[in-house]
């Protein structure tokens, strides 16, 4: 049998006092504040990457993200700072 040791000092838990668990959603208007700043600061792939997670948890993330074509950045970045994108 395992037995207590008395001698050693009580140890705090590393989560003590913390939020545990399920968070709250976002609210829709910390996800645009959120795009705002990564579209402000030209964080073109992190603003995509934003983007598909937002929508993949909208749509219950039905699985993985699959590019048919390749397409270059030049046209990514245009398309999402207000550029006309290609169908």
């Amino acid at each position: 049998m395992a037995q207590c040791d008395l001698f050693r000092p009580y140890k705090t838990p590393w989560n003590s006092g913390r939020i545990i668990g399920a968070k709250p959603p976002l609210k829709p208007r910390h996800t645009w504040a959120i795009r705002l700043q990564l579209k402000n600061a030209r964080r073109i792939r992190d603003l995509a990457l934003f983007n598909c997670a937002i929508d993949a948890k909208l749509r219950g993330g039905v699985g993985k993200v699959r590019f048919l074509h390749h397409v270059p950045l030049a046209e990514i970045a245009k398309c999402l700072l207000g550029g006309r994108c290609l169908p």
